[in-house]
């Protein structure tokens, strides 16, 4: 049996700091993630469609991933970086490797990864933007392997905007819609990878791609750590 790298690293940083604090996915054993809720986890990379984007997966949004991503964004478990992190990396990967090698779009250098805006009020309220942090340790581990590949925030959400959770799929979708407004500055038609943590409908992808696109970007797809069951179709 082939052992993912990615795995590897991540549940021999888990296993240096299993003896710290109490298990985020489960908060029965000891953290910040205990040796079965490791064990639960088994990466493969699923590619689907939403609203058109091509979206890579690493897991199903469920026990334990989804206490995990929790803890870390609403909790502030920063703990759980590496592990996330590398997640995210492996997802964004397995899309580059799906998309035509000698591709003219994958000779364009850098690759930026663009990670889904926070509201002001989700980010005043945490004291952080966990996606774009999960962004920059993912763009940090894709580079160790040579890839010329960065993130960077070209997304700002709209005032106003309404936070998802509580809300129904239909009012999830439009909620999204005319969502984000374009930040800062990047070459004109550079290659870009959304990135956000776990994907449900898709609507926010979509309304971030039409920003994007609009502005010159060629969206390549998105990366995600985990998708929620029954959503990629």
């Amino acid at each position: 049996m082939v052992i993912d790298p990615l795995v590897v690293r991540a549940r021999e940083f888990l296993a240096e700091q299993f003896l710290a604090g109490v298990c985020a996915g489960c908060s029965a054993g000891r953290g910040p993630v205990c040796v079965r809720c490791v064990a639960q986890i088994e990466p493969r990379v699923t590619i689907g469609t939403y609203h058109g984007i091509q979206v890579a997966q690493a897991v199903t949004y469920e026990p334990p991933i989804s206490q995990l991503v929790i803890a870390f964004k609403d909790r502030g478990e920063w703990s759980l970086r590496p592990l996330l992190g590398q997640l995210l990396a492996r997802s964004i990967a397995h899309l580059l490797l799906s998309i035509e090698e000698g591709s003219p779009v994958l000779l364009r250098s850098p690759l930026l990864l663009a990670p889904i805006a926070a509201t002001v009020d989700s980010i005043r309220l945490r004291d952080a933007d966990p996606v774009a942090d999960l962004a920059h340790t993912a763009a940090a581990l894709l580079r160790r392997s040579g890839m010329e590949i960065r993130s960077q925030r070209l997304l700002s959400m709209r005032r106003g905007h309404r936070d998802h959770v509580g809300l129904s799929r239909g009012e999830r979708i439009a909620n999204m819609h005319d969502a984000f407004t374009l930040r800062g500055r990047a070459p004109v038609g550079a290659p870009v990878v959304l990135v956000d943590d776990v994907v449900t409908t898709g609507a926010t992808l979509a309304s971030a791609q039409r920003v994007l696109a609009g502005a010159g970007f060629e969206v390549l797809g998105a990366g995600v750590i985990a998708a929620a069951k029954g959503g990629i179709r």
